[in-house]
């Protein structure tokens, strides 16, 4: 797909065939509106019966409009919606001024949609918003016709109007829907002025008469009767174009980018097959296929799966990798862990209670441990963090852990002890240690016996920090220093 031409924008790509029935359409309304100031003295006053005639002669033509656009392809399935949404809006919009005093709050929107989409469109939407709010209102008649047709006149020579942008825009179109709100008032009178004056007056209908005595008897009917609600029209169009003008545009405009109505369809050759990639190499000492197990878990298993990381066996789940393979990989590269050390604060940020598990140990005595687990492959730190607190303290735990979360500590543990305070008889493992307040209720999960909440004070009993294996004392006693406590 290509991007739209830097030219006008039509959402409505007016050809041969659509061009035709827009002309058939403009000279109906001529003739429709016109007839007065031409008809024979013979004729008579039957332009009460020849309304329905109008109406049945302006719809199909409409309706071929649109049927026309959508066999040569100038309207597609965007503009079919962006024309249902404006319409509606306009539809929903008509009965907010109803036509009281002249207050008109439809035409600002026929004026920025046919200025935005191009006048094809414009013809269209003013059509449709019209024949949408009768619908809605009420008010279909012989006069809906007339109605519609001054509508789309409205939207189309909105599309017509020069390219220019800024203020000079805005005024420009304020300009055109006063003009616009008077000129569609001087059609809709001349609808029905011939047979809503009688006879004899001297605003009446002479039929036979020369044109310019016909128009003089109009103007005179028009200044005596209509013109207070044609001002009203016209400055409520230019006030909402002026006040709304720029959003607006803006608006349909960024809709009008993202749509590309004129974007070209092109059809490239397809980019040729990457080459392929080596397989993967075994480390050595692996059983066969472990490369293809790892591939298989990294685009299989999402990052938030409970793998089973608990210290009496972190690796249960062969989803990640088979015992055998994991002993392997273990012996030869360091672990990526996350440690936490969960915190209850007041409304202050002070710490009032900390939290430490109960857990059986490989022995099978019972321990007090921090929360704690593996990073996955391709896991966010933060993503770890929140699964294993999860994981351990429930899933109304509520644990408030910052987007970016920064580590009061790295542990390292080593299979070796008294290499550091830290020790993992099965593993070189790295750990970054968080202090993280959680504000839910907890309740341990998993192996996970119990969740003890100790004050400071208490966390740092000797008789408790005894019960802390692998280093977690040591670990615990770090987060306290880092909030200040005396340790």
């Amino acid at each position: 797909m290509t991007t739209p031409s830097t030219g006008r924008l039509r959402a409505v790509r007016l050809r041969p065939r659509s061009t035709a029935a827009v002309a058939l359409v403009g000279l109906a309304g001529v003739v429709a509106f016109c007839w007065p100031l031409v008809v024979s003295p013979g004729s008579g006053l039957a332009h009460g019966g020849d309304a329905p005639l109008v109406f049945a002669l302006v719809l199909p033509l409409l309706l071929a409009v649109v049927l026309a656009e959508i066999s040569e392809g100038g309207m597609d399935v965007k503009a079919v919606a962006m024309l249902g949404v404006l319409s509606a809006i306009g539809a929903a919009l008509r009965p907010l001024g109803a036509g009281t005093a002249g207050l008109e709050t439809v035409f600002f929107l026929l004026v920025l949609g046919g200025r935005v989409f191009g006048a094809g469109f414009g013809f269209v939407l003013g059509a449709v918003t019209l024949l949408a709010s009768a619908l809605v209102t009420g008010g279909v008649g012989p006069w809906l016709p007339f109605q519609m047709l001054g509508a789309a006149w409205v939207g189309w020579g909105a599309g017509l109007l020069p390219d220019v942008r800024g203020r000079r825009e805005i005024a420009m179109l304020a300009g055109y829907g006063a003009l616009a709100g008077l000129a569609y008032g001087v059609l809709l009178n001349l609808s029905f002025w011939p047979f809503a004056t009688g006879l004899g007056s001297e605003v009446s209908f002479v039929p036979g008469a020369p044109v310019t005595e016909n128009l003089h008897r109009f103007l005179v009917f028009g200044l005596a009767t209509s013109l207070g609600w044609d001002l009203g029209r016209a400055l409520t169009t230019a006030a909402l174009v002026a006040v709304t003008g720029r959003p607006v545009l803006g608006a349909l405009r960024r809709a009008a980018r993202r749509a590309a109505f004129e974007a070209p369809v092109r059809f490239a050759p397809p980019p040729p097959p990457p080459p392929p990639k080596p397989a993967p190499r075994a480390l050595p000492g692996l059983t066969p296929g472990w490369s293809r197990r790892r591939t298989w878990a990294r685009r299989a298993v999402p990052p938030w799966h409970n793998h089973g990381m608990t210290p009496l066996d972190l690796d249960r789940d062969p989803a990640w990798l088979s015992r055998e393979d994991l002993d392997a990989v273990r012996e030869r590269l360091p672990i990526l862990y996350v440690d936490a050390v969960p915190v209850r604060v007041d409304e202050r940020g002070a710490v009032q209670a900390v939290g430490v598990l109960l857990r059986l140990d490989s022995q099978g005595s019972v321990c007090r441990e921090l929360v704690s687990g593996r990073v996955l492959h391709h896991e966010r730190v933060r993503d770890a963090l929140l699964r294993h607190i999860e994981k351990d303290l429930g899933p109304v735990a509520l644990p408030r852990v910052p987007a970016s979360p920064q580590p009061f500590t790295v542990a390292e543990y080593f299979p070796t002890p008294g290499v550091t305070p830290f020790h993992d008889p099965r593993q070189h493992a790295v750990s970054l240690a968080f202090v993280v307040p959680v504000a839910g209720d907890c309740a341990p999960q998993n192996d996970a016996l119990d969740l003890t909440w100790l004050t400071p004070d208490q966390a740092m009993d000797p008789a408790v920090q005894a019960e802390m294996e692998r280093g977690h004392g040591v670990l615990l006693r770090q987060a306290l220093a880092h909030l200040g406590h005396a340790v």
